[in-house]
């Protein structure tokens, strides 16, 4: 990241009436020739459509020959200034101030964003500040033309696919300068007379057998560029001083260059690079290429930050240990010890590419200004006992690489402390991963173990496009997600403590997630899922604001688990085959909506907040052995359903219904024992029909045992097993209180010796202690003679 040079601030900027008082950043003569004394204080523009010129009120069409014009405005703020992304109407940006504070996150914040665009001129402005001055993301045809951009600040172009930029007559103050990472092959693009700090910025496109004295150089960049010498290049405060993409067998000699962001020398997709007799200050050497020739390079005689650079190639059985090293960097390498080596500061501090057999042991890598360690397409390491700490990006990167290991170390990260990427057959056990962004972030990676870890992170573990990963016996805490699953499937969650933050495990488009033995203390959300099918919780705890929410899941099954939560324990919305087995949930209850397919069983519902189960919109669900007992609001509510079976369970002592059924069709409620409620046993209003009731014994509820309110309910089973009523008085039949005309027909009587055998062993309890305290009180007045 980096670092503001200048005492000016931005309410300086702001303040600022007449373009003169920016002589502060040494701009006084283009505030002269280039600026109008008319700048208008805007807000911060967010262009992300060709509509928006428009809405903003921009003068032009959009045409080549008529594009919308920005101009004359100068915008100060904390976040970037102009945002410009997925335009493709042409524009142009000129005499116009931006300025924006620095990050204080480790990811660089730009003063001007553009990305996915196209057709776009920057002419005439002034670019202040910001960790990146202009950020050029996957954009095409982008002209920038006599800018002036300070403090120090870097023009970032990231080519994934971006072609056709031109740079020009651009002038860079207090440091800073042009990255061009990751180009597009085939794109033109043009930089030319452009200074850093009164240095040219040099840069060759196609150029061969060139001998560059670049002493007057302040960057160098070469693009597709063969056998050229860089020599005595001596450059300070600038992003990637020496930069060589796609280019062959090029020379880096006796350079002393210090950097202030990316890195000090940077290879892309380049073979046959020479760097030697050079001193590197602050970042070192980046080196990027997907296949084993791009990283073909001799390097020799050269230091990062006073210590030397290691750099081996296509050797084996070796061991570093007891040293102090600028940067190591190993390459087809196979059986390497590295044990007890320092590292202090650099960026990729401890590179591995295309390497087997490395055991990393006892080192110490420190302050980095990007990565601790990376793997790159290669197998069998092993990190133990190591202390990766102060990386300002990931602590450790892997990517495509199988059978690495990583145990009792302390990783330490401003970003991610573990990136691992395309790798197969990894374990992460017993490690410190501690005040990181994200702790582990997996991405397309699998086969995976990462068990009794320590991890504090703003977010725990990120699992995305990942398969096959054991996630067991983990100490979570974090201030916003604990655990993400998305586009993942065989994922196993055991063992695993979360601790008191906002989410829990968010799951999303995943298959095949099984959640057990974990304890949810204090988890605001502790388990949503979103377009997820087959997910399992068993043996959970979860004591915490709200349980489990699955929306728009399918085949999801709870066993075993207990649910003390101030919000609805488990809610769902829009499911299908949703299962709760042999679980206990207090606090608040069950919600079901837009749900199709599934049981509760052998569950109590017990001392709930509200409705202990509340369904709207369901089809096809069983409620069976289960306990409903003594919730303040309803005991089962049913609204809008349809294919609803209640049926072998105790819905007794609530504080509204026992059972309610409001505009709900084709449901049987049989074998029950529906009593004690405050109000009505069973009511059934709306338009309700076609329902089941039979063989219930409903008693000794508040304001009536039944109600029905809509009528077309059978009270029997059609040929001789009616209902067991308290109330009933023998009459040959048992007509239902309400509009509905219900009637049973083969009514039988429920004595209170029948209730007093269902009721819980609370109430019985509670009866023997008003048995027994009658009983002290008898004994009391017989002893003191009151008759």
């Amino acid at each position: 990241m980096l670092r503001r040079m200048s005492s000016i601030t931005i309410l300086a900027l702001l303040v600022a009436l007449h373009p003169y008082s920016y002589s502060g950043f040494g701009v006084t003569e283009l505030a002269q020739n280039r600026f109008l004394p008319s700048q208008i204080t805007h807000d911060p523009l967010y262009i992300t459509h060709d509509s928006d010129f428009q809405r903003y009120g921009f003068p032009g069409s959009g045409t080549e020959d008529d594009p919308y014009i920005i101009e004359n405005l100068l915008i100060g703020s904390d976040a970037p200034s102009l945002v410009i992304s997925y335009v493709s109407a042409y524009f142009v940006v000129r005499k116009s101030i931006f300025e924006s504070s620095y990050s204080q996150d480790t990811e660089p914040k730009p003063v001007v964003d553009v990305r996915f665009s196209e057709n776009g001129v920057f002419n005439n402005c002034l670019i202040v500040g910001g960790d990146i001055g202009i950020s050029i993301l996957d954009s095409f045809n982008m002209k920038f033309e006599r800018l002036t951009i300070s403090e120090p600040s870097v023009l970032s172009i990231n080519e994934n696919a971006s072609g056709n930029i031109t740079v020009r007559d651009t002038t860079f103050i207090g440091g800073g300068g042009i990255i061009i990472e990751s180009p597009l092959r085939g794109s033109s693009n043009d930089i030319s007379n452009c200074t850093i700090d009164g240095k040219q910025i040099g840069y060759f496109s196609g150029d061969e057998d060139l001998v560059l004295d670049a002493s007057d150089y302040g960057q160098v960049i070469l693009n597709q560029c063969e056998n050229i010498t860089i020599a005595n290049m001596t450059s300070y405060q600038v992003a990637a001083p020496i930069q060589i993409t796609g280019s062959i067998d090029c020379s880096v000699v006796n350079a002393n260059v210090t950097s202030i962001f990316h890195s000090s020398i940077y290879f892309q997709s380049s073979t046959g690079i020479t760097i030697q007799d050079s001193i590197l200050t602050n970042y070192g050497i980046k080196i990027e290429g997907e296949f084993l020739y791009h990283w073909d390079h001799r390097i020799s005689d050269t230091t990062v930050n006073g210590q030397a650079v290691q750099f081996h190639h296509s050797e084996a059985n070796v061991e570093i240990s007891n040293v102090k090293i600028g940067q190591l960097i190993l390459v087809n390498c196979n059986n390497f010890t590295i044990e007890n080596v320092l590292i202090n500061r650099a960026n990729d501090q401890l590179t591995i590419a295309f390497s087997s057999n490395v055991r990393i042991q006892k080192v110490t890598l420190s302050n980095s200004l990007s990565v601790g360690i990376t793997m790159l397409k290669s197998e069998s390491i092993t990190v133990t006992e190591s202390s990766i700490t102060k990386t300002s990006s990931n602590a450790v990167y892997i990517s495509d690489c199988s059978n690495v290991s990583l145990r009792a170390n302390k990783i330490e990260s401003g970003e991610n402390g573990l990136f691992i990427f395309d790798t197969h057959g990894y374990t992460i056990v017993e490690n410190s991963v501690f005040a990181n962004l994200i702790g582990i972030l997996n991405s397309e990676a699998g086969k995976c173990t990462i068990e009794r870890n320590n991890i504090t992170a703003d977010a725990a573990i990120h699992i995305s496009n990942g398969f096959e990963a054991t996630i067991i016996e983990n100490r979570i805490e974090t201030s916003t997600e604990l655990m993400l699953i998305r586009s993942s499937y065989n994922i196993n969650i055991t063992g695993n403590e979360f601790a008191p933050y906002f989410h829990g495990i968010l799951i999303e488009d995943s298959l095949a997630i099984l959640v057990t033995r974990s304890t949810f203390e204090g988890v605001s959300y502790a388990i949503q899922t979103a377009s997820s099918q087959n997910v399992e919780i068993d043996e959970c705890e979860f004591n915490g604001s709200e349980g489990i929410v699955f929306d728009h899941s399918q085949i999801l099954s709870i066993r075993n688990s207990s649910f003390r939560t101030m919000y609805p324990a488990l809610s769902y919305e829009a499911c299908t085959f949703v299962n709760i087995t042999g679980s206990t949930i207090s606090s608040r209850g069950i919600i079901l909506s837009d749900v199709s397919w599934g049981t509760i069983q052998f569950t109590n519902i017990i001392d709930c907040s509200g409705v202990g189960i509340l369904m709207t919109n369901v089809n096809t669900y069983d409620v069976v052995s289960s306990v409903v007992q003594n919730n303040t609001g309803d005991g089962i509510n049913v609204l809008g359903s349809s294919g609803i079976n209640i049926a072998s369970s105790k819905v007794i002592q609530n504080g509204d219904d026992g059972i309610s059924l409001r505009d709900v069709t084709g449901s049987i409620i049989s074998g029950n024992n529906i009593s004690f409620n405050a109000h009505y046993g069973i009511r059934v209003s709306g338009r309700s029909a076609q329902n089941s009731i039979y063989n219930n014994h409903i008693g000794f509820n508040g304001k009536s045992n039944a109600l029905d309110e809509s009528g077309n309910n059978t009270w029997d089973d059609g040929m001789s097993m009616g209902n067991y009523w308290s109330d009933w008085n023998r009459a040959y039949i048992y007509v239902i209180p309400g509009t509905g005309g219900g009637v049973d027909r083969y009514p039988q009587r429920y004595e209170i010796a029948q209730a007093s055998t269902k009721l819980q062993p609370t109430i019985l309890a509670s009866a023997i202690v008003v048995c027994v305290l009658a009983l002290m009180i008898w004994v009391r007045r017989k002893k003191q003679g009151v008759k």
